[in-house]
C-alpha cells in the first residue's frame, strides 16, 4: 500500500487503507479485580458442612473474600479444585500477633480462621501462576459474640498449595469445617485478572474480558482546609467495601475512623469494639469497647499517614473491619515510619453503613488541607 499524506500529515487513501493505519484498534489494559463468573457461592436453606464454588476461569491473580456465619464452634479450612487428601498444603499462622505456628503435608489449609461460634470475615490473595507451588496470604478476624462484649481475634495466615500436576491452576475453592457446620448466609466470592488481560476497540475487536471491575468508587472527599474530621457520604452502600486514605497533618495527629447508618456517624464506645497492634507486635484488646474503629497512624507527630481497610457491610450482621495504616516518620530517606494493624467492628446489625468518617483522635492537631478518603464497594 502506498501511503500518501496531505498537509499536516493527514492520510489519504481508501477506507480500508485508512482504517489499517488509524488508532481504532488501540490496546487498552483492564488488569483490575473482576468477579469471576460462577465464583460466588452462599449457604442457603440450612447449615452445611462445606461450601464449594463452581469451577471458574483460571486467572494469574486471585483475590477472595469470605464471610463465615457459624452454627456452632467450628474451625474453617480451605482447599482448591478437588485436592483435599494428598497432603499438598503447608501453613503458617499468627493469631493476635503471636509467633507463627503451622505445619506441612496437610490435606487442606486448616484453620484459615481458628475456632469460632460466631462470625468470621477475611480476604486473601493468591499468585495463581501457570506452574509450580501457589502461595496464599489471608487476613481475617472473628467477632466472638455480638455486641461490645465480643473479644475480637485476628489471624494472619500464610500457606501454599503444591499440586500433584505442576501445571494445574486454581479454578475452584471449597470452605470446609471441623466441628459445627457453616451457617446460612456464609459466603465466598472470588475475583481475578490475568497479567496481560487486555481488550481492543474497533471493528475487529476480540476482548479477553467482558466483565465489570468489582471495586466501584462509591464515595470520595477531601479537605480544602484543616479540620478535625472528614466525612464521606456513600451514595450507594455495598456489601463489601474498601477504604483508602491519605492524611496530610496540620499539627500533631493520630488517625482513627468511625462509620454510621442513615447518614449519622456513631461517636460513642457503645457502638465499637477494636483490637490493634503496632509495628507487627502482639495485638492488644482495648477494654470492652471503644469510641472508634481503629485504623491509622500518625504516632502523635506531624507525619503524613496512609491506610487501606476492608469491611463486610451486610444487613443483619455486625460490620467487621480489617485495616492497616502507617505514617512516614518524617520526610526524607533517613526517617522510618510506624505501622498499625487493626481489626474492629461496628456492632449495629440493622441496615448498611453509608457514611465513613476519618478524624484526628487524641492529639492537638487536625487533618490538613489535601487530606482525602476514597471508598470503593461492590455487592
Amino acid at each position: 500500500m502506498a501511503v500518501k499524506y496531505l498537509a499536516g500529515e493527514r492520510l489519504i487513501g481508501t477506507a480500508a487503507e485508512r482504517a489499517a493505519l488509524t488508532t481504532s484498534s488501540t490496546v487498552t489494559s483492564n488488569t483490575s479485580w473482576k468477579e469471576l463468573p460462577s465464583s460466588r457461592t452462599i449457604v442457603t436453606g440450612s447449615a452445611a458442612s462445606s461450601l464449594a464454588t463452581p469451577t471458574f476461569a483460571e486467572k494469574d491473580n486471585l483475590m477472595f473474600m469470605y464471610h463465615i456465619i457459624a452454627s456452632g464452634a467450628t474451625v474453617t479450612g480451605l482447599h482448591f479444585n478437588t485436592d483435599n487428601s494428598s497432603e499438598n498444603y503447608s501453613t503458617a499462622i499468627s493469631t493476635n500477633g503471636s509467633a507463627n505456628s503451622g505445619d506441612t503435608t496437610q490435606d487442606t489449609l486448616v484453620g484459615i480462621h481458628p475456632s469460632t461460634s460466631y462470625e468470621a470475615w477475611g480476604y486473601g490473595f493468591i499468585r495463581n501462576k501457570l506452574s509450580g507451588k501457589k502461595t496464599i496470604q489471608i487476613y481475617s478476624m472473628s467477632n466472638n459474640a455480638t455486641g461490645t462484649s465480643g473479644v475480637i481475634n485476628n489471624t494472619k495466615y500464610f500457606g501454599s498449595w503444591n499440586p500433584d500436576t505442576a501445571s494445574e491452576r486454581i479454578s475452584k475453592m471449597t470452605l470446609t469445617t471441623s466441628g459445627s457446620n457453616l451457617g446460612v448466609g456464609t459466603e465466598i466470592v472470588v475475583l481475578g485478572f490475568d497479567d496481560d488481560e487486555t481488550a481492543t476497540t474497533g471493528a475487529s475487536a476480540s476482548p479477553s474480558h467482558t466483565d465489570t471491575n468489582f471495586w466501584q468508587q462509591i464515595g470520595k472527599d477531601d479537605l480544602d482546609s484543616g479540620s478535625g474530621t472528614l466525612d464521606v457520604t456513600i451514595s450507594s452502600p455495598k456489601k463489601y467495601m474498601m477504604v483508602q486514605y491519605h492524611c496530610i497533618p496540620d499539627g500533631n495527629i493520630d488517625v482513627a475512623a468511625r462509620v454510621g447508618i442513615s447518614g449519622s456517624v456513631a461517636t460513642t464506645d457503645s457502638y465499637y469494639r477494636k483490637q490493634e497492634c503496632d509495628n507487627y507486635g502482639t495485638f492488644q484488646t482495648d477494654g470492652t469497647a471503644a469510641p472508634i474503629l481503629p485504623w491509622g497512624k500518625g504516632s502523635g507527630g506531624t507525619y503524613d499517614a496512609t491506610g487501606i481497610g476492608y469491611m463486610v457491610n451486610k444487613d443483619g450482621s455486625e460490620k467487621m473491619w480489617l485495616a492497616v495504616g502507617q505514617d512516614n516518620g518524617g520526610d526524607g530517606a533517613g526517617n522510618v515510619g510506624a505501622v498499625r494493624e487493626n481489626s474492629g467492628k461496628f456492632i449495629t446489625t440493622s441496615g448498611l453503613v453509608n457514611i465513613f468518617q476519618l478524624f484526628e483522635y487524641g492529639q492537638s492537631g487536625q487533618l490538613g488541607s489535601g487530606t482525602e478518603v476514597t471508598v470503593w464497594g461492590s455487592d
